[in-house]
């Protein structure tokens, strides 16, 4: 084998080396973090219509969460949550932007009002979050809110990133009591 031959052998390996170290490099600089998050609802006696979303997820910029139907006639206790509820995918892109979660809750009945109470066990490190009541910041949980009939009422959480050189971890758990409340019509 030629000096030129072996020569141009160790320039290719030392390019291919280097590449590979400058992937590791921004694989451990850009890294994607997935954290689990769960939303449960209990309801008594409640005509409303509960929908959500997640914005923000490095797969999918908008992911609806499924519709959840309460019928004053039927709920009584735990609602049954539709898989998407039971497994909110809240996962950060490359670029850190924060995940937007909403969720709206429309008291069906026109007569009976609706009283909610959320409830937030999220331990999350790493993580900041900030929550809102129709654009209004909650300071603190569990949190009350009377919805009227006819009313709705959105509720968002914003999760951020305090810092991309440090892992986020933990979970996300939001739980929601609805209850009816006849003094709220």
């Amino acid at each position: 084998m030629s000096l030129k031959v072996k020569l141009v052998s160790v320039i290719v390996a030392f390019v291919i080396i280097v590449s590979l170290l400058m992937v590791g490099v921004y694989a451990a600089t850009n890294v994607t973090l997935n954290i689990g998050g769960n939303v449960s609802f209990t309801a008594t006696s409640v005509n409303a219509l509960i929908s959500g979303s997640v914005v923000g997820t490095a797969s999918n910029p908008s992911t609806p969460l499924e519709d959840i139907s309460l019928s004053a006639d039927t709920t009584d206790g735990a609602v049954t949550m539709p898989p998407s509820w039971q497994n909110v995918d809240l996962t950060y892109g490359d670029n850190g932007s924060p995940i937007t979660v909403t969720i709206t809750i429309k008291n069906r009945s026109a007569d009976r009002g609706i009283d909610v109470t959320l409830t937030d066990s999220s331990s999350i490190s790493n993580v900041t979050i900030i929550r809102k009541c129709n654009d209004s910041t909650i300071t603190t949980v569990p949190h009350n809110r009377d919805i009227g009939g006819g009313e709705i009422v959105t509720y968002t959480f914003e999760l951020t990133l305090n810092s991309r050189n440090n892992p986020a971890s933990g979970t996300f758990s939001l739980g929601f009591n609805l209850q009816n409340d006849p003094s709220v019509a």
